[in-house]
């Protein structure tokens, strides 16, 4: 989840949040802001919970089941974008404004807590 989610090893259960810190705000609740964006702003694009295991599995070429396995993001949303490149300056803006960053993997894009990163999971550890 590029950092959102840090999974800890035995040794670290007296941390709190063992065995999973999650930076910043879940799944469900970016799913609400793109949703309310979506909504208000008209922005375009494909989020993974807007489809099934098998679109998904057809975009990334994994089988089902690992496709259904991405629908288990707890601190991330990710998403295809369907909109021009001044709508997706816009959005990111809605976005930061919000406390949330869009940033692009390899194959998709990504919403997560501004606070969260695979920098900052990296430093955390």
């Amino acid at each position: 989840e590029n950092g959102a989610v840090i999974q800890l090893a035995e040794q670290w259960q007296e941390i709190d949040g063992f065995p999973r810190i999650i930076s910043g705000i879940s799944h469900g609740e970016i799913s609400q802001v793109l949703n309310t964006l979506r909504e208000k702003e008209h922005f375009k694009f494909t989020t993974f919970d807007d489809v099934d295991d098998a679109t998904i599995a057809e975009w990334t070429g994994l089988s089902r089941s690992q496709a259904a396995l991405t629908q288990l993001h707890e601190a991330s949303v990710t998403l295809i974008w369907r909109d021009s490149d001044e709508r997706m300056a816009q959005f990111t803006a809605s976005l930061n404004e919000l406390g949330l960053q869009f940033m692009q993997g390899a194959r998709f894009w990504h919403v997560l807590d501004a606070s969260a990163g695979k920098d900052q999971a990296a430093n955390w550890i």
